[in-house]
């Protein structure tokens, strides 16, 4: 806490700069450091003043998140308790608020749409976290977290089936932008389809009609793409 206090203050850090520590602290290496310590940590970004006005509030959406998951807990829906649901549907509340305020003041970067696609995940539906994800791709098309946020909102227990994950994987695939991760996607969906079916382990449905053509274009797309030469084997193995 004193270090990132530090940093904020005496120019190490800049307010240009905020985006990239706010997904460190939200998305990557720093999320275990931010979930111990969120009250003191969107403190001290507060207290570093206007400039981080945004991160500020995006810190405090993101608390806002955790704690709202915190209180529902892990269990099945029809095992969460009263308190757990209120407690649910409260921080999440908060967390739209704090998020759709970082978005209005900064519709230009693409965390808060992404984050925002966890919340609708919780209090909405499938419709907003579409709208959420256009939104989020349209700043940063291969934002990983949006792509894996809307896989999960279209699997059958959440708000979709086997029907619309394969639907969003072709999807995916038809980007054709090799030199991204999207289109991998595909098999990411092609899994999650296998696993909501139930499938005896061993058993895949990669060789069916509907799915093997979207499969082959994609590994062709990769293996012609020039950015991924470096690791041709690779796809070549998968």
């Amino acid at each position: 806490e004193r270090l990132l206090k530090e940093v904020l203050n005496d120019g190490s850090i800049r307010p240009e700069d905020h985006l990239d520590l706010a997904e460190t602290l939200v998305l990557e290496w720093g999320t275990g450091f931010f979930s111990r310590n969120p009250t003191a940590v969107v403190k001290i970004v507060e207290d570093a003043g206007k400039p981080y006005q945004w991160m500020a509030l995006v810190l405090e959406g993101e608390h806002q998140i955790n704690a709202a998951w915190k209180s529902r807990g892990i269990e099945y829906a029809s095992k969460v308790t009263k308190e757990g649901w209120k407690g649910f549907r409260d921080h999440l509340v908060r967390a739209r608020a704090k998020y759709t305020a970082a978005w209005k003041l900064r519709p230009d970067l693409s965390l808060a749409p992404h984050r925002m696609m966890t919340v609708s995940l919780g209090d909405s539906g499938i419709e907003e976290m579409r709208l959420w994800f256009d939104r989020t791709v349209a700043l940063q098309f291969d934002q990983p977290g949006a792509w894996k946020e809307m896989r999960w909102g279209l699997r059958s227990r959440w708000y979709g089936d086997v029907h619309s994950s394969l639907a969003f994987g072709i999807m995916a695939a038809n980007t054709r932008r090799y030199d991204t991760d999207v289109p991998r996607m595909l098999f990411d969906s092609v899994n999650n389809v296998e696993f909501d079916l139930e499938l005896p382990a061993g058993q895949h449905i990669y060789g069916r009609e509907d799915i093997w053509p979207h499969l082959q274009q994609m590994y062709e797309g990769y293996l012609a793409e020039p950015s991924q030469s470096a690791v041709l084997d690779g796809w070549r193995s998968n």
